[in-house]
């Protein structure tokens, strides 16, 4: 904006850098700070604060660290020790950013938690940590070996070698209880166990010491409710996974499940409705939405949601599926056809779009097309080896014409096998 002379708007907190780039001015004279909450946020150690002023460098840590970068830039020698008069005044310089950068920021919860992710001290509650607090805290750089650990534990879930990654975990468990990171991971592990108990214990524990980072938390604990077909925890989960992050579109399409197995069709709609607000592009969520029109025949809204999936994916076939349902209930079969067809051109051995062409054949009183793919079918399930689904179509085709010669030799090649 600065280049195109434009004025900063209120609502933008910054500083132009033109002036930095334009002039040859070196920064020595300005107190450069940085600050990262991700240590605390990710592992529960503690977080760090940073100024840099005429080419010295201080770090506020649990163990300070103190840097000439003029004769030692690559941060070898720590000089936090040297001049204790020195180091108080640096300490001086760098509170008042961290008093001001700390305050509560004027933001939405969904907005903090992003900030928070990104290991920003304006997205996180940490401000009412004090500095003595902080230090009670693990020191990062005494935490190197852990974070390998974690490391070496994640890679073995990549690789689906589960039981040590939950062997490195629990060990780093033991003498790093409050770490979010572990917690997390040991319950992610439990899930996939089908140990509920612990996968939940480990993730109230890791929200408890997470507060600005529930929003994942509650998620999760809502998804492994959900495999444990616990649906009203679940939903007392996504409702909080809501409350603090309102753009989850996710927990508005589960709440929508869960309201659609409870019969109650107007909140599934409203849950449905957000999500696809706030995720028009899903078209997961929106043949969701369809499907829950479509039950309540509301056919024409159904209509042109998947036909506007359609412009956003032409070869869906979840979405070919519902517009060839929608069109048969609407008794424009001529339009379900084309879609049934268009299905079965995209995957010739899916015996559900044959039932679905034999359904609408039925529907439209098209005997000969109905034969004919029942035919198709019965040889479909003859080259994947299922006899007596192959035989029950062709009894079916028996039952319209008693004497169709090819329904009785294959049925009786099948059964003199």
């Amino acid at each position: 904006m600065n280049l195109l002379s434009l004025p900063q708007p209120a609502s933008i907190e910054g500083h132009t850098l033109i002036p930095l780039i334009a002039s040859a001015t070196p920064l020595d004279n300005d107190i450069i700070y940085a600050e990262t909450f991700q240590p605390f946020l990710d592992y529960h150690w503690a977080p760090l604060f940073t100024i840099i002023h005429k080419r010295k460098k201080f770090i506020d840590a649990p163990n300070p660290e103190f840097y000439d970068l003029n004769n030692d830039f690559n941060e070898l020698h720590n000089l936090s020790n040297a001049n204790e008069q020195n180091f108080t005044s640096w300490k001086s310089k760098l509170n008042p950013f961290i008093n001001t950068l700390m305050a509560k920021s004027k933001i939405d919860s969904a907005s903090r938690e992003a900030l928070a992710s990104l290991g920003y001290a304006g997205g996180t509650n940490a401000s009412s940590l004090s500095l003595p607090q902080m230090k009670k805290l693990p020191d990062p750089k005494n935490k190197i070996s852990v974070l390998e650990s974690i490391h070496d534990a994640m890679d073995n879930l990549t690789n689906n070698n589960d039981s040590s990654a939950y062997e490195i975990l629990s060990a780093i468990k033991t003498k790093d209880p409050n770490n979010v990171r572990v917690l997390y991971l040991l319950s992610i592990i439990s899930n996939k166990k089908n140990d509920y108990k612990n996968a939940v214990d480990y993730m109230k524990k890791a929200a408890a010491l997470n507060p600005d980072y529930l929003a994942p938390y509650y998620l999760l604990s809502a998804d492994i409710a959900i495999k444990h077909k616990k649906f009203q925890e679940a939903e007392k989960y996504y409702l909080e996974t809501i409350k603090v992050n309102p753009f989850e579109y996710s927990a508005y399409n589960n709440l929508a499940q869960i309201a659609f197995m409870n019969r109650n069709y107007s909140k599934a709609t409203e849950y449905l409705t957000s999500a696809v607000e706030l995720s028009p592009e899903n078209l997961e969520i929106r043949n969701n939405l369809g499907i829950l029109l479509l039950n309540e025949n509301k056919l024409n809204e159904a209509e042109a949601l998947f036909l506007t999936n359609l412009q956003i994916s032409p070869k869906h076939q979840i979405t070919l599926m519902n517009l060839a349902i929608v069109y048969m209930k609407k008794k424009e079969y001529n339009k379900a056809f084309s879609f049934i067809r268009q299905l079965l051109e995209l995957d010739s051995n899916n015996e559900n779009y044959y039932l679905l062409m034999i359904d609408c054949c039925s529907q439209a009183s098209k005997t000969n097309e109905l034969i004919n793919y029942r035919l198709k079918l019965a040889d479909l399930f003859i080259k994947k080896g299922q006899t007596q689904k192959a035989i029950l179509q062709l009894q079916e085709i028996l039952k319209i014409d008693h004497s169709h010669p090819d329904a009785r030799k294959k049925i009786e090649q099948l059964l003199n096998k």
